[in-house]
């Protein structure tokens, strides 16, 4: 549900991205392998049926979590769909608040960010290329000519800039 959070007073997140260092996904491994062990160490037969239900499909998750670890780099992040290179922009243009002055604010932090995440991106990238996943040609290609035509514009006709301009002007007032 999105915005259950800012409907709680909670903004802190939008002025973040979501963290795609290799470093942090070894915390989150260890993290599920420390919560699966956790979570068994329960007796299914002391807790209520709802209560075993919510255990198994957590377990389960879990488990899928930690078997896929191994194949987690065996993928396209930057694809011609949805890679990354489209999905931060389209993050910021569709899906980032903007009711609030705090939104303006965490727009602006959210697009500092840019840099850093992409830079993780580049470092998984590097690292698929030492392991030989390599997306196909024409992936490549496509990708090359999104990201080239997202930059040939001026910085005040870039979809990032007029679409915030245009979803602060279409505020009444600003909270």
């Amino acid at each position: 549900m999105t915005g259950l959070l800012e409907r709680l007073g909670y903004h802190k997140h939008n002025a973040k991205l979501n963290n795609a260092s290799l470093k942090h996904e070894e915390k989150m491994y260890k993290f599920f392998r420390r919560s699966g062990a956790y979570l068994n160490s329960y007796l299914l037969e002391k807790m209520s049926n709802q209560d075993r239900v919510s255990s198994k499909v957590m377990s389960h998750f879990i488990d899928d979590y930690l078997e896929g670890y191994a194949f987690r780099h065996h993928n396209f992040p930057v694809n011609q769909m949805f890679g990354v290179q489209s999905s931060l922009p389209n993050l910021m243009m569709t899906l980032h608040p903007l009711k609030h002055k705090t939104d303006v604010k965490n727009y602006s932090k959210r697009l500092r960010a840019f840099s850093v995440r992409i830079e993780q991106e580049i470092i998984g990238l590097k690292m698929r290329e030492n392991q030989v996943i390599i997306p196909p040609r024409f992936t490549i290609d496509k990708v090359l000519e999104e990201m080239r035509a997202f930059i040939a514009v001026q910085p005040v006709d870039n979809p990032l800039y007029t679409t915030f301009v245009r979803r602060v002007n279409e505020l009444k007032s600003i909270g």
